[in-house]
């Protein structure tokens, strides 16, 4: 038989060891106590049924509990570098043919609906807002890194890309621009 004191004792000091929290200010809010209600009727859900499972599902999520303000400082100081890189790229460049190759080249991009990373940009950019409608409060559906790749493709194809592979890379490097992150939803049934 479960020991409903125990759970709780053993919930708490997991609590205390795994959650670093900076508010423990005794001060009751309402919405702890709701959270509390629910945790207790779980539990007597719980006590009170003969058989019960866990259903596990991994979903794509925004990170609450992010660095992001880490991961923006590492993006900046690699934009900055390249950007001195570019400098010293420029300053060295002279207008020879090789040069009039690269206008003709830019050019051709042009045409073809933009640059490289002007693609990527509009992938990236479609990619998280198909996102974002995916997890908004009304539609809250399950995501994958698969979901991704599917999005990610869909408008490669759309706007002509067929250089771009949504690699596990690229997948990696999405969500860590947008500081998302994969996590367990666990359903219990009784």
């Amino acid at each position: 038989m479960i020991n409903p004191h125990r759970v709780a004792e053993l919930l708490s000091n997991l609590i205390s060891e795994k959650l670093s929290l900076y508010d423990h200010a005794t001060v009751n809010h309402t919405r702890d106590e709701e959270v509390a209600e629910h945790f207790y009727g779980q539990v007597e859900s719980i006590l009170e049924s003969t058989h019960y499972s866990f259903q596990t599902k991994d979903t794509i999520d925004f990170n609450d509990n992010s660095n992001t303000k880490q991961f923006e400082d590492e993006e900046a100081e690699e934009e900055e570098e390249e950007e001195e890189e570019e400098e010293i790229n420029n300053d060295d460049e002279r207008f020879d043919e090789t040069f009039m190759e690269y206008i003709e080249r830019f050019r051709k991009y042009l045409e073809s609906g933009g640059t490289k990373q002007q693609k990527l940009d509009k992938i990236d950019q479609y990619t998280y807002e198909k996102f974002e409608k995916a997890r908004s409060r009304s539609e809250f559906l399950f995501i994958h890194d698969i979901h991704l790749k599917k999005w990610a493709l869909q408008k490669a194809r759309e706007i002509n890309d067929n250089t771009f592979e949504a690699s596990d890379s690229w997948i990696f490097h999405f969500k860590r621009r947008h500081a998302l992150c994969s996590r367990k939803v666990t359903k219990l049934i009784t």
